[in-house]
C-alpha cells in the first residue's frame, strides 16, 4: 500500500448529512436510482498521472465493531459499505476528460452507486478530528457521506467480472471543494435490504494482483488507444485468424528489438536491426455482431509467431511431462516465450496502441477467468531476462512495430462439393497471378483482394496441393493437405441411418422401443411437426447469461436432429422441411453466443444442429428442399458464430474437463460440415493433446477413473459421453481414437457404468484426480465421493454408442458397459446436454424379443431426496472419513448415501409410497404396450401399478394391481430433458403427494398418485411430479421348482425365480400352481416365463427361464 495521506480539508469544508437510523447518503437516493439503467463506462488509455489509491476498506451494519482493514475483499450491500481514499493532487481538472475506478468482483450482480464522504471518523453520529484510515474503521465509527455528492454508478454482473465505475464528477467535486483528496463510500442501490445479497470486490490487498482495484484517467488531449489494424481478407472466421495481418520487427521502450532463440523459445533484446527476429501478427476479430465488452468469443484478440521459430508467443508451460507448472513463471511474474506451435487462449494476447506512430502495448489475460473478466489485462514489458506480464501492473510499455518483407505464403482453403478453393494474401504485396503456380492445373486469379486458385472435381479423401510463389530471390512453396470428408459422416453415417430405418421398418426391438421413445417422450413438441422454433439473434448462458434465452436455442437443436431422425425413418418430407426451417432460422437470425458459460452454450447444443444438416444435405442425395445455398448458410454460421466461442477447447474458463469435450466435439464436427481439415485436426490435436485438460490423457486415468467422477455422475458421464461422442466423429472418417492409450476410454466406460449400478464397493479404484492445472480447490480437485452432487444411479445416454464400437473388439472388457447399456436399454431422450437415442440409431447387437427394463423409482422431493451431503448428515450419521479417496484406494465397503428413506415401495395395502433406500427398493419393469402406452410391472409379484377410483384429498390412489394391463395400467412415461422422468394417465400428471411434516420426514408419508393436475407439451418440472428413474440389470436369473403329491392326478407345482441384479442385491418371486402328473408347461412367475417338465408325482425332469 502507499504512504497514508492526512486529509487536507476540514470537517466544515463541506457539509456532510447527519445520519438517521443507518441510512447514508446513498440511501436517501436508493428509491430514485433503483429505476435507472446505469450504463458501463471504459475509459481509453492514457499516460496522464493518475489518482493514486491509497486505502480501501470496508465496513458493515452486521458487523458494527470489526474493522476488516485486512481483508482481500471489499462487501459492498447486505449493509456492506466500501470506503476508497485517493490522492489527487497531480489532477488538472481544466484538461480532464475521465477518471475511472476498475474493480474486479465475483459472486452476486448488484447495482453500485458511489458518493464522497468524509475524512473523519464520526463518534455519536458527528464528525470528528481524526482521519479515517484503513485500520481505525469500523461501521460505528465510519465518515459522514459529503451532502449534495454527486453520485456515480455501474452495474455489475452476476458472477466474476470487471466493473469500471466512472468517478470523474467526484473528483472535480473534491477539487472543487480545494481538496487534494478524494474519500468515496461506495456500496448498492438495495444496502438495506437485508434480504438482497450483496457482492464482492476484490481489494488492493488480493493475492492476484491482477484483480486489485486500480485507477485510469484519461485527459481531453489524449489520443485514445485502439486495436491494432485487422483486414477481413476472407469469408470466414477461421481463415482470416490463420492469415498474419503483417509481418513486423518488435523494438521495446529503450529501442532494443525482440529475439527468439530457436532451441529454447527465449525471447531477447539485440541493439543490432540486422539481428532482430521477424514476427507474424495474426488477428482474431469477431464480425457477426458488435462486441459488447463482455469477452469471450467475440472479442478481438491477436497471436504472435517468431518466423525464426515457427513459434508463437505463449505464458503456457509447454515443457516437461506430467505435473508441469500450467504456467512459465518467475515468481508472481509470467514469463513470455515463443513455446507453442499452435493458438490457444494463452497465445492469445490484447494488441492497442498508436497505428500513426505504430506503438502498442502487448497484453495477456493472465490466469482471469470468465467472461468479461477476460478483458483485464496485464501489460507484457521486456526486461534483461526476457519478456515478462508482472500481474497488477497498470503501465504503459510501448513496443514500436516496424514492418518487413517476408516470403510469408499462408494458403486458406475452402470446399464446396468437390470443388476446392485454395485463397492467399499476396507475397510482399505483389498480386500479379503470373507470379504463383497452383498443382491441379488450376489458374491462380486476383480479386481484389486475395489470389485465388479453384480445383475441381475432387474426390474424397487427403488431397496434397502446392502453391509456389516465384519471386526475384527464389521460389516459395507452400503445401496445403485438403480433405474431402465422408458424408453423412458425423455421428451417424448412412449405413447406420439405413440399419436404422429397416429395423424400424421391421419393428424389431430394441430400435422399435427406442423409436416410439422419440414419437411419444419427447418435450416441447421438439419431435413433432408441431415444434415451434424461437429464433433470436443472441443467445447465452451461464451467470451472467449475456443474452440469454439459451433454452430456445438448444431446444431447436434438439428439434433438428430427431426431426431429421424421424425423415430418415419415415421418409416423410415434412420432418425434413422442418428441420430445413429450423436450420434455415438460426443460420439467419443468430449473431452470437454469450454469457458466462457461453462455450457450454455453442458447444453442447451444436452437435445436434449438425447432424441435422448433415443428413438433411448428405442422406441418399439429400432432402431437395434443402439447397447448396442453404446449407452454404448454415456454415457460415458454424464458422463465424460458433466456432470463436469454442476454438480454444475450455479455456478461457480454467474449467472442468467437460467444456473441453464440450467445445471439442462440435470443433469437430464442424470441421466434418465445412470439408475443413485443420479444424478437424485442431480437434483431434486437442483431445489427444497433453496440454488440455478434458483431453483422453489428462480427463482419464490408466484405470479408468475420470477426473469428474468423484464430483458428482451428471458432469462425470457428461465428460465421459462427449469423449464417445469424439470418438464416434472420428471413427466416421475412418480415424481411430477409440484405441488410444490401450483402449484407455473403454476402461473408463467399465469404471462409470459399474459405479452408477451401484456397484464396486471395495472394489473399483478410486483416488482424488489432478487437473493440469495443479489447482486444489474444491471446485477442480475432489477428494471425496460425490462431492458436489450425489446422482448416483442416473445413466446419462452415452452406453450405446461406446459398446457399438468397442463390443466390436476382441480383447477389450465391457462388463460393465454392456450392462449399463442394457440396463438403460432403451435410451430415449434423457438429457439435453447428449445426442439421446442411442438405442436407435447406434444399437448394432442381435435384435430381441422384448425391451422391459428394471427401475427404481425415487422420488425428487426434499428432504427425502438427497443430494448434497449436508442434506444427508441432517438426517444421520455420514462422517466424512466414510467418504474419503486415498491414493491408491478403492470406493469405501460401506460407502452411503442416504439416511433417509426415497425410494418407492409397494406397502402392505397395496399402495406405493417412499419407504425404502436403494439397496432395499424394489425394481420394476417399464414394460411397453401394443398401444405405445406403458405399464409398470413390479418384478417381484409381475403384477402392474394401477390407478383406482379411491380418492384421498382430491387425488386418485395408485396402488399394485392385476397382474394384466387395462385402461388403469397404461401410462405415458415424459422426458423433462434434464435427467427427470414423470409419468402421465388419462392426461394428468402423476405426483408425490405428503401427508405429514416435511420437518419430519420420518414421520411423513409420500404416495403416488393421480394428481388433477392436466399434463401439457411443456415438461412437468417439480418435484411433485418428477421421478428418479436408478436402472439396473439382472447378472444372473435362476429358476427352482419343486413338485408336492396334492390328490389324486393333481400336484402343487412351485416355481421360485431368483435375479441377482447388477447392484448386489436380489429379487426373488414364487408361484405355485396346481398340475397334473408328467405336466410340461410354460408359467408366469413374477415378471419371468419358466418352462418346468415334471416326471412323476413329485420329479422335475426340466427347469429353465425362457423370458
Amino acid at each position: 500500500m502507499s504512504k497514508r495521506l492526512t486529509a487536507r480539508t476540514s470537517p466544515a469544508r463541506d457539509s456532510p448529512l447527519s445520519r438517521r437510523g443507518g441510512r447514508t447518503a446513498v440511501g436517501v437516493i436508493v428509491a430514485a436510482l433503483t429505476a435507472l439503467v446505469f450504463p458501463t463506462v471504459t475509459a481509453p488509455p492514457s499516460h496522464a498521472a493518475a489518482p493514486t489509491l491509497t486505502d480501501d476498506v470496508y465496513v458493515r451494519s452486521t458487523s458494527p465493531s470489526t474493522n476488516f482493514g485486512t481483508a482481500s475483499n471489499l462487501v459492498v450491500g447486505k449493509g456492506g459499505h466500501a470506503y476508497f481514499r485517493f490522492d489527487i493532487s497531480q489532477i488538472d481538472v481544466s484538461t480532464l476528460q475521465s477518471v475511472v475506478l476498475n474493480m474486479t468482483k465475483y459472486n452476486n450482480a448488484a447495482n453500485l452507486v458511489a458518493v464522497r464522504s468524509s475524512e473523519y471518523l464520526t463518534s455519536a453520529g458527528k464528525p470528528t478530528g481524526t482521519t479515517w484510515t484503513e485500520s481505525n474503521i469500523t461501521w460505528n465509527n465510519r465518515p459522514l457521506d459529503v451532502q449534495g455528492s454527486p453520485v456515480a454508478s455501474a452495474t455489475a454482473p452476476q458472477g466474476n467480472a470487471a466493473v469500471p465505475i466512472d468517478i470523474t464528477e467526484l473528483v472535480k467535486a473534491a477539487k472543487t471543494a480545494k481538496s487534494d483528496v478524494l474519500s468515496i463510500d461506495l456500496t448498492t442501490t438495495a444496502v438495506d435490504d437485508q434480504t438482497v445479497a450483496g457482492t464482492d470486490i476484490y481489494s488492493t490487498r488480493a493475492t492476484n494482483a491482477a484483480v486489485r482495484p486500480s485507477v485510469q484517467v484519461a485527459r481531453v488531449t489524449d489520443v485514445p488507444a485502439v486495436d491494432y489494424p485487422v483486414s477481413q481478407s476472407f469469408s470466414d472466421y477461421p481463415s482470416n485468424g490463420q492469415s498474419a495481418q503483417d509481418v513486423v520487427r518488435i523494438a521495446d521502450e529503450s529501442g532494443k528489438y525482440l529475439t527468439v532463440d530457436k532451441s529454447s523459445g527465449a525471447v531477447g533484446l539485440t541493439d543490432t536491426p540486422s539481428s532482430a527476429g521477424l514476427f507474424a501478427v495474426y488477428g482474431y476479430k469477431y464480425t457477426a455482431a458488435p462486441y459488447q465488452g463482455l469477452g469471450g468469443g467475440q472479442q478481438t484478440t491477436y497471436s504472435i509467431k517468431s518466423l525464426d521459430s515457427g513459434k508463437y508467443l505463449t505464458i503456457q508451460n509447454y515443457a516437461g511431462g506430467a505435473g508441469r507448472p500450467y504456467y512459465t513463471k518467475s515468481g508472481a511474474n509470467y514469463d513470455v516465450t515463443a513455446g507453442a506451435d499452435d493458438v490457444g487462449w494463452n497465445e492469445r494476447f490484447s494488441v492497442k496502441g498508436y497505428p500513426s506512430s505504430h506503438q502498442y502495448t502487448i497484453a495477456s489475460h493472465l490466469d482471469a477467468l470468465r467472461d468479461g473478466a477476460e478483458a483485464t489485462v496485464s501489460p507484457v514489458q521486456a526486461s534483461a531476462t526476457g519478456l515478462v506480464v508482472a500481474p497488477g501492473d497498470k503501465g504503459a510499455h510501448l513496443f514500436t512495430f516496424t514492418s518487413a518483407k517476408s516470403d510469408l505464403l499462408e494458403v486458406q482453403q475452402s470446399v464446396t462439393g468437390s470443388s476446392v478453393r485454395l485463397a492467399w494474401k499476396p507475397v510482399n504485396g505483389d498480386t500479379d497471378a503470373s507470379h504463383y503456380t497452383v498443382d491441379g492445373n488450376a489458374t491462380a486469379a486476383f480479386d481484389g483482394t486475395v489470389l485465388a486458385a479453384t480445383i475441381t472435381g475432387v474426390t474424397t479423401g487427403v488431397h496434397e496441393y502446392a502453391v509456389q510463389y516465384n519471386s526475384g530471390s527464389g521460389p516459395v512453396l507452400s503445401k496445403v493437405d485438403v480433405e474431402i470428408f465422408n458424408h453423412p459422416g458425423v455421428s451417424l453415417t448412412g449405413t447406420q441411418l439405413d440399419a436404422m430405418r429397416d429395423h424400424i421398418a421391421k419393428k424389431q426391438e430394441p430400435w422399435y422401443s427406442d423409436y416410439l421413445r422419440l414419437k411419444n417422450s419427447v418435450p416441447n413438441s421438439m419431435s413433432s411437426l408441431d415444434f415451434q422454433p424461437v429464433f433470436r439473434s443472441g443467445v447465452g448462458r451461464g451467470a451472467p447469461q449475456g443474452s440469454g434465452n439459451i433454452a430456445d436455442y438448444e431446444n431447436s437443436g434438439g428439434a433438428a436432429y430427431f426431426l431429421a431422425l424421424q425423415w430418415v425413418i419415415t421418409g416423410d418430407d415434412r420432418y425434413a422441411a422442418k428441420t430445413a426451417q429450423i436450420l434455415d432460422g438460426w443460420s439467419s437470425t443468430l449473431k452470437q453466443i454469450d454469457g458466462r458459460d457461453q462455450i457450454l452454450g455453442a458447444g453442447l447444443a451444436t452437435l445436434k444442429y449438425i447432424n441435422a444438416a448433415e443428413i438433411l444435405r448428405y442422406y441418399h442425395g439429400g432432402y431437395s428442399g434443402y439447397s447448396g445455398d442453404q446449407f452454404a448458410a448454415f456454415q457460415r454460421l458454424m464458422l463465424n458464430v460458433v466456432y470463436p466461442d469454442i476454438q480454444d477447447a475450455g479455456a478461457p474458463m480454467i474449467a472442468n474437463g467437460n467444456w473441453d469435450g464440450a467445445a471439442i466435439v462440435s470443433l469437430e464436427a464442424i470441421g466434418v460440415l465445412t470439408d475443413s481439415k485443420p479444424i478437424f485436426d485442431r480437434a483431434v490435436s486437442m483431445y489427444k493433446s497433453p496440454f488440455i485438460n478434458g483431453s483422453i490423457e489428462n480427463y482419464v486415468t490408466d484405470w479408468g477413473q475420470t477426473q469428474e467422477t468423484a464430483r458428482d455422475q451428471a458432469h462425470a458421464q457428461l465428460g465421459l459421453g462427449l469423449m464417445g461422442d469424439i470418438a464416434r466423429i472420428a471413427e466416421s472418417q475412418s480415424v481411430d481414437l477409440w484405441s488410444l492409450n490401450d483402449n484407455k476410454l473403454a476402461r473408463a466406460f467399465n469404471w462409470v457404468a459399474q459405479y452408477n449400478l451401484f456397484s464396486g464397493q471395495g472394489e473399483l479404484r478410486a483416488e482424488p484426480v489432478p487437473n493440469i492445472f495443479g489447482r486444489t480447490d474444491n471446485t477442480a480437485y475432489w477428494t471425496t465421493l460425490d462431492q458436489q452432487s450425489i446422482l448416483r444411479g442416473q445413466l446419462r445416454p452415452i452406453y450405446e454408442n461406446a459398446l457399438a464400437h468397442y463390443s466390436q473388439v476382441p480383447g477389450v472388457d465391457v462388463t460393465w458397459l454392456a450392462r449399463a447399456a442394457q440396463a438403460s436399454r432403451p435410451e430415449g431422450l434423457v438429457h439435453m446436454d447428449e445426442l439421446n437415442f442411442d438405442t436407435l440409431a447406434m444399437y448394432n447387437g442381435p435384435a430381441t424379443t422384448t425391451v422391459a427394463p428394471y427401475i427404481q423409482l425415487r422420488t425428487m422431493l426434499t428432504p427425502w431426496y438427497q443430494r448434497t451431503w449436508p442434506e444427508v448428515s441432517a438426517w444421520g450419521d455420514a462422517p466424512l472419513a466414510a467418504r474419503t479417496m486415498t491414493p491408491g484406494g478403492t470406493i469405501p465397503a460401506d460407502y452411503a448415501t442416504e439416511t433417509l428413506n426415497s425410494y418407492l415401495a409397494i406397502q402392505n395395502d397395496s399402495t406405493v409410497a417412499v419407504s425404502a433406500m436403494q439397496k432395499k427398493a424394489p425394481y420394476f419393469r417399464l414394460v411397453t404396450n401394443s398401444d405405445e402406452s406403458y405399464s409398470l410391472q413390479d418384478a417381484t409379484t409381475g403384477r402392474y401399478l394401477s390407478v383406482t377410483a379411491t380418492v384421498v384429498n382430491g387425488e386418485n390412489e395408485i396402488v399394485l394391481g392385476p397382474s394384466t394391463v387395462g385402461d388403469a395400467e397404461k401410462f405415458e412415461v415424459r422426458s423433462t430433458g434434464v435427467g427427470r422422468y414423470y409419468l402421465v394417465h388419462d392426461g394428468r400428471l402423476v405426483d408425490l403427494a405428503v401427508d405429514g411434516p416435511t420437518s419430519s420426514p420420518n414421520d411423513a408419508k409420500v404416495s403416488l398418485r393421480l394428481s388433477t393436475q392436466a399434463a401439457t407439451t411443456s415438461p412437468a418440472s417439480t418435484a411433485t411430479n418428477s421421478l428418479f428413474f436408478s436402472f439396473g440389470t439382472p447378472l444372473t436369473v435362476e429358476a427352482k421348482a419343486s413338485v408336492v403329491k396334492s390328490a389324486g392326478n393333481s400336484n402343487d407345482l412351485t416355481i421360485t425365480v431368483t435375479t441377482a441384479m447388477s447392484d448386489g442385491s436380489t429379487t426373488v418371486s414364487t408361484e405355485t400352481v396346481s398340475i397334473n402328473n408328467n405336466s410340461a408347461g410354460t408359467y408366469a412367475v413374477g415378471t419371468h416365463q419358466v418352462y418346468v417338465d415334471t416326471q412323476g408325482n413329485t420329479q422335475v425332469r426340466e427347469c429353465r427361464v425362457v423370458s
